[in-house]
């Protein structure tokens, strides 16, 4: 298990929010700054299916920021078989997150099946989670990452 703990990624390319099996499976994301996430295209979380529920990937307590200039996003782009009768057999743990993209709670999920985000928290998943279509100004962007460095 790998956890990535209170880091700051500032435009993150590659690596992005949060990618499964990149860096080794069972990633917890707690408590991170995601400054225009992409995973290959601009996205919070991205996952494909793992060895199943004991490797679960996390991704909790995170502030997400899609690029306000991005065109064809998903908040979360999870290609897995989704259980929405039993959550624990999911491959995936999704909550408390705070995202910021163009398109609010529109804003697109793939999930199994392409939804929206307030479709996939209807389904009891994200619990606890928000997303804003207004994005924080570069100020505000600057006073969480001083926060998440220790020092502000």
């Amino acid at each position: 298990m790998h956890s990535i703990v209170s880091h700051p990624c500032v435009v993150c390319f590659t690596q992005g929010g949060h990618k499964s099996n990149f860096g080794g499976h069972s990633k917890i994301s707690d408590s991170n700054l995601n400054i225009y996430a992409r995973v290959y295209a601009p996205t919070c979380f991205s996952m494909s299916s793992t060895a199943g529920p004991a490797y679960k990937e996390t991704y909790v307590n995170n502030t997400c920021i899609i690029d306000p200039t991005a065109k064809g996003f998903n908040v979360y782009s999870l290609r897995v078989t989704l259980d929405k009768g039993n959550h624990s057999n999911n491959e995936f743990v999704t909550a408390n997150n705070r995202i910021f993209a163009n398109g609010g709670g529109g804003a697109s999920v793939i999930a199994g099946d392409h939804t929206t985000f307030d479709g996939f928290q209807k389904l009891g998943f994200d619990t606890g989670s928000t997303i804003s279509g207004t994005q924080p100004s570069n100020q505000q962007i600057l006073e969480w990452a001083k926060q998440k460095l220790g020092l502000a």
